[in-house]
């Protein structure tokens, strides 16, 4: 790994780690394979709905597993994955630039 990959990674623990602290229970062994699926940049916007101060929703903490699971099977979520999977395929395939891949995965899935 490099530098700047091992900072995402532990920023992403410490994040994961946070939202853990609200909700103990929050990380079930389903949610966790889940999530170990996930590209990095998907997961980072699934917890930017729910982390610190960034926080995009209002959930009681004992709500939170649910809102949680709820939003990771989310067709926005679900749509986001499918799309940064294509994106990364691509880049591999092309040897595209980082910005190009960026700019791919801003577009809409069906483009």
């Amino acid at each position: 790994l490099q530098q700047s990959e091992l900072s995402w990674l532990l920023q992403l623990q410490y994040r994961m780690r946070e939202l853990q602290l609200k909700n103990p229970a929050i990380y079930t062994p389903e949610i966790l394979v889940e999530l170990g699926r996930m590209h990095y940049e998907t997961l980072n916007l699934l917890l930017s709905f729910f982390d610190g101060d960034r926080c995009k929703l209002n959930v009681p903490d004992d709500a939170l597993l649910l809102e949680f699971a709820a939003a990771l099977k989310s067709d926005f979520i679900q749509e986001q994955e499918q799309l940064r999977r294509k994106v990364n395929i691509l880049a591999k395939v092309l040897d595209l630039s980082k910005p190009v891949v960026n700019l791919l995965a801003a577009m809409p899935l069906a483009a």
